[in-house]
């Protein structure tokens, strides 16, 4: 069947907002501000802006062998181009701390604040450091700047950790995190060895991490129910007023099928009712004697029916026996 959407008909033909053949319309922000979709956008805010603000540093850079150091490396003139990259930074952080707060609320419906307490922890402690990051460069601290960049990497660490610890995951993911931990801890040991520059496994670690997250997010909204991802944004056809709205008004009340009980065909077992009684005798003819009335009456009990069938047989072996006055 047809189904007329909005776009189908007329503006003047359908009914004001609140009616009761119209849906209440919903607005960007009501979408965008739902209970499953916050968390996405913020941790898809966060990577945006990381990447973007990156670029843009390496874009307007005056050192164009940054990438033999490190990334921090771009944030140590001074200049829009180290701005852009500490300003990326710290709002990444900020926005990251964020995503852990709001994960808590989305984890709630499936498990207990117990279990995903490493996980949120872990996220909160990597977006703190990467705050770190942007706050203190370094030429204003390397020693302070170092420790947080080793505790940025030691939280993703520990939030790959966490989330293989998580129930209600599929193997597919458990696979992918496990895969993601031993690329980090293969890196720091290669970077130790100094077979990679800081660049390279920074670049590597960011990428795996931005990878993880969108996963993470698939995971958690395949845990919630199905009234909130109704509300996660997807769109439903709005039914106009005679349509299918008005439809199953139209449509007849469902009856029952009554199905009909067979009866036993014995004369005995037959209902006592006036019909039955009168096919009875006709069959039987006016000379063959019939039972007695107390045997046809409906509260007769079975053994009185069944008395009453045996006189009926017994009368019709003597109908048909001879008479004495013939025999020979």
């Amino acid at each position: 069947m047809h189904t007329t959407t909005r776009s189908d008909v007329p503006l003047e033909t359908l009914p004001p907002v609140g009616a009761p053949g119209r849906m209440p319309r919903r607005s960007v922000v009501a979408v965008a501000v739902a209970p499953i979709n916050l968390s996405q956008r913020i941790s898809t805010l966060a990577i945006a802006v990381l990447v973007a603000g990156v670029a843009l540093a390496i874009l307007t850079t005056r050192d164009h062998l940054w990438w033999q150091l490190h990334f921090s490396q771009l944030g140590t003139f001074g200049d829009f181009s180290s701005s852009s990259f500490n300003g990326a930074v710290i709002i990444a952080g900020a926005l990251l701390v964020l995503y852990a707060v709001f994960l808590a609320a989305d984890l709630s419906h499936v498990m207990t604040i117990r279990a995903s307490r490493g996980l949120r922890w872990a996220i909160a402690s990597a977006g703190l450091h990467l705050t770190v990051v942007g706050l203190i460069p370094i030429p204003v601290s390397m020693d302070m700047h170092d420790r947080a960049a080793a505790g940025l990497a030691l939280s993703f660490l520990a939030m790959f950790a966490f989330a293989l610890g998580l129930r209600k995951v599929s193997l597919r993911f458990r696979l992918g995190t496990a895969f993601g931990v031993l690329i980090i801890a293969s890196g720091m040991v290669l970077l130790i060895l100094q077979v990679i520059t800081l660049a390279a496994y920074e670049a590597m670690a960011f990428g795996i991490v931005g990878i993880w997250l969108p996963a993470l997010n698939r995971v958690v909204r395949g845990w919630m129910p199905h009234t909130n991802r109704s509300a996660a944004g997807h769109r439903t056809a709005r039914a106009v007023p005679g349509d299918e709205a008005d439809e199953p008004s139209r449509r007849a009340p469902h009856r029952p099928i009554r199905r009909r009980v067979r009866r036993p065909r014995n004369r005995a077992y037959m209902p006592n009712t006036p019909r039955t009684i009168s096919a009875a005798r006709s069959t039987q003819g006016s000379t063959r004697p019939t039972a007695p009335a107390h045997a046809t009456l409906s509260g007769a009990p079975r053994r009185t029916r069944a008395r009453a069938a045996g006189m009926t047989t017994a009368g019709r072996d003597r109908s048909h026996r001879p008479s004495a006055s013939r025999r020979p």
